[in-house]
């Protein structure tokens, strides 16, 4: 009789204490099911439609459209030197005088002086420098194009130019060479004629950035990349306020632009996405819109 009490006890303990666990497990399961006591706060921006025209930029350096070394073609001492540098010269113009007037060195094209290495009592020799010759009448600028940028690209596409120099004024300018071979860092050259100005002259060797338009203006859905879950662009989520909840989207994403994506699928025009706060937002969130 004695064993019987005992063995009913430790059954009403055992059941006392399953019990326990079940209520605790339904209250768990419940709060898990209940929605947050407290909305969440985030900042939102509406998805509108924006002009979709790839563009990029790339830093460069002017060149002079040509750069002579003059170079003698005669033997002979000068006895004068005829240009100094910043004169302008023009083609066929002399540079030196020669004893007993054996011939002339001439320049072959229009431009500054700037450089004359030849000095008076010099004994000329075939191939000897006497002067260089630019003409910046037309500048190049040279930039080297991405592989993922250069087919964008073709000949005689225009490019709007800036420097640091005149940094309010946009030159444009045209491409005239696109490089067919890549170098070490997989980057082509590029070519770039610019007119130069009267009114705001350039000067070879000038740092320049080319600013390239490679599209007709279209129109898409773009969103900022900070809406991005998780900043993720291989599997890319955003969270979309209906009606105060924050509901997960998944989203096709396609070109960036700047600090910009923009969405293929998943998103219409008017749609409000969370751009701040949704670090720790759950699908189905209440939220407070905050600007």
């Amino acid at each position: 009789m004695k064993k019987l009490t005992v063995l009913m006890i430790v059954l009403v303990i055992i059941a006392g204490m399953v019990f326990v666990l079940l209520h605790n497990k339904a209250k768990m399961a419940a709060k898990m099911h209940q929605k947050p006591l407290t909305e969440t706060a985030v900042s939102v921006e509406k998805v509108s439609k924006q002009s979709l025209s790839d563009s990029f930029s790339l830093v460069g350096t002017t060149a002079a459209n040509n750069d002579v070394m003059v170079v003698s073609g005669i033997q002979g001492r000068v006895t004068r030197v005829l240009v100094k540098v910043n004169d302008y010269v023009y083609p066929g113009e002399n540079l030196v005088e020669i004893f007993d007037d054996l011939g002339k060195v001439t320049s072959p094209i229009a431009g500054i002086v700037t450089e004359v290495p030849a000095t008076v009592g010099m004994m000329l020799n075939s191939g000897t420098e006497v002067a260089n010759v630019i003409d910046i009448s037309t500048l190049k600028l040279k930039v080297n194009v991405g592989e993922a940028d250069v087919f964008k690209l073709k000949l005689g596409d225009s490019v709007s130019i800036i420097t640091e120099i005149y940094p309010n004024v946009k030159f444009q300018g045209t491409i005239s060479s696109i490089g067919q071979k890549a170098d070490e860092a997989h980057t082509y050259p590029v070519e770039i004629k610019l007119p130069n100005s009267k009114q705001y002259p350039l000067k070879a060797g000038m740092f320049a950035t080319a600013n390239f338009y490679t599209h007709s203006a279209q129109y898409g859905i773009v969103i900022p990349r900070s809406a991005l879950v998780e900043d993720d662009t291989t599997n890319p989520q955003v969270y979309v306020v209906e009606n105060g909840v924050a509901k997960l989207r998944n989203i096709v994403t396609g070109q960036e632009m700047g600090t910009n994506l923009v969405v293929l699928q998943g998103l219409s025009e008017g749609e409000e996405v969370v751009t701040l706060g949704q670090t720790n937002l759950m699908n189905g969130a209440e939220v407070k819109v905050t600007k």
